[in-house]
């Protein structure tokens, strides 16, 4: 138990030295690779599931969309027919 205990402390010492000996313009560099790369990374959904999600989404949008586009235009049309 004390050997991996020395091992751990041994290695966060030797992370620590790294980091305190590797310059500040390095460090902040490599952050803004970090984050860059983050960005450019397809969404989430896209990643676990394919595109499918994504074909779904758009046509239930779609589909969504016409129907409140068209649909009182012409219910309102269907019922003028009736009606007269």
């Amino acid at each position: 138990m004390a050997d991996k205990r020395d091992e751990l402390i041994k290695y966060m010492a030797g992370q620590f030295v790294h980091y305190i000996d590797t310059p500040v313009e390095e460090r902040e560099q490599r952050r803004r690779n970090k984050q860059a790369a983050k960005s450019a990374r397809e969404p989430w959904v896209t990643r676990w599931f394919g595109l499918a999600p994504v074909t779904l989404f758009t046509a239930l949008f779609t589909w969504m969309r016409g129907m409140r586009g068209t649909a009182p235009s012409t219910v309102k049309a269907a019922e003028g027919r009736e009606q007269g």
